[in-house]
């Protein structure tokens, strides 16, 4: 009778917990959805002050480094980072420091692929400048 008690106490307990758990997770939900919108309009500003200081930049990409508080630019194949708030843009390569792997290079990498992938799709045939 002594067992049934203790393993009715626990049932209880863990009754007693999961709502807490669901009110946690709906809270960590709505950080996600508030961080998410957050981000979106950081993208949007950054791409405002970019295209005021670049104004013939017309092939702007935004998108969060792997540093918690640069994002990612680029403009066509060249890879900036840029501050949070827009403040400050850096050029440079990021490193892991663990694999040693080039983080930008691979950005760099994909820039390009994305920018001969638009010249194909103009149907040219001509990957040379005119």
């Amino acid at each position: 009778m002594h067992d049934l008690k203790k393993k009715l106490l626990v049932i209880f307990i863990l009754l007693c917990i999961h709502p807490i758990h669901a009110y946690e997770s709906s809270v960590v939900n709505d950080l996600e959805v508030s961080q998410i919108k957050e981000i979106q309009e950081n993208k949007s500003k950054l791409l405002a002050a970019l295209l005021d200081a670049f104004p013939e930049a017309n092939d702007v990409k935004i998108s969060e480094s792997i540093i918690q508080g640069l994002y990612t630019v680029s403009i066509g194949s060249q890879i900036f980072y840029m501050s949070q708030n827009g403040q400050f843009i850096l050029q440079g390569d990021i490193y892991n420091v663990e694999t040693g792997a080039n983080l930008t290079e691979q950005d760099r990498i994909s820039a390009r692929k994305d920018f001969f992938n638009q010249l194909e799709r103009k149907g040219d045939g001509c990957f040379c400048t005119r």
